[in-house]
């Protein structure tokens, strides 16, 4: 049985992004609309991540925390001729993040339970972290969560900025815009805080929480949720996987429920 039949369902994120959880959608009846809402783009400055990178030796650990954050640290690394040492435990937020390193051939020391600032913090409980140096390698505007949790914690931390987070160009999505207006969408999966502000600029969203007041909105995880939150919008369901594969499978799950 096609339990989403006739639910429209919008994913911030490109359709070569999410193939599989967008074809798990369409196995059951959903019209899936896939909205980026987000761009990465290179920083222009590399002073920054270039000392680092001189010097990485001297860190005890090197924390991803998305395929982007890899992708663009890598990138410099190898134009600069570097090499993730041996003696670095490198931490993966993310079963992608850890596919993505080891297709870079990255030995990977440990990925958390819970894909989240906290589950890495968790993870870390029974490690002495004191005058253990970390780098984490990440966007521009990357909340400061996990870094204050591991400098409480006796750690000597360094985040950069390794890329830029921006908004893509509208008329680029010109097609989807017009189509959202004219059709609201039964069901929001937003992967990012900055995805859900982001999409609010696109759709030149006022009343935010009159807008989504009749849709099911899911966040990626509870940062996400606290962002939809400030703006007065219910988060119905929280995946146990913070995943875009987690969203997908706790709204089936939950629609599943319902009709039996």
């Amino acid at each position: 049985m096609c339990v989403l039949k006739n639910k429209i369902v919008l994913i911030t994120r490109s359709g070569n992004q999410s193939p599989k959880e967008i074809q798990m959608l369409r196995k059951q009846g959903a019209f899936v609309i896939p909205f980026p809402t987000i761009e990465a783009t290179p920083i222009e400055d590399f002073s920054e991540i270039d000392e680092e990178i001189n010097r990485l030796a001297e860190f005890d650990y090197l924390i991803f925390t998305s395929i982007n954050s890899v992708e663009y640290f890598l990138d410099r690394l190898k134009f600069l001729k570097s090499f993730i040492p041996d003696k670095v435990n490198v931490i993966c937020v993310g079963s992608k993040t850890l596919n993505y390193c080891r297709s870079e051939n990255i030995t990977v020391s440990m990925v958390p339970e819970e894909f989240s600032a906290k589950g890495i913090l968790d993870s870390f409980i029974k490690t002495d972290l004191v005058n253990k140096s970390i780098l984490i390698p990440g966007s521009a505007i990357s909340r400061d969560e996990l870094s204050k949790g591991l400098k409480a914690a006796g750690a000597s931390v360094t985040s950069i900025p390794v890329y830029n987070i921006a908004i893509p160009d509208g008329d680029s999505i010109v097609d989807e815009i017009n189509f959202i207006k004219e059709n609201h969408p039964h069901i929001f999966i937003f992967t990012s805080p900055s995805s859900f502000r982001n999409y609010l600029l696109l759709m030149r969203i006022d009343n935010v929480s009159e807008y989504f007041k009749n849709s099911l909105t899911i966040p990626i995880g509870y940062t996400t949720k606290d962002e939809l939150n400030n703006y007065f919008v219910k988060s119905d369901l929280i995946p146990d996987e913070f995943t875009v594969e987690g969203c997908v499978k706790i709204l089936i799950q939950s629609y599943s429920n319902s009709v039996n």
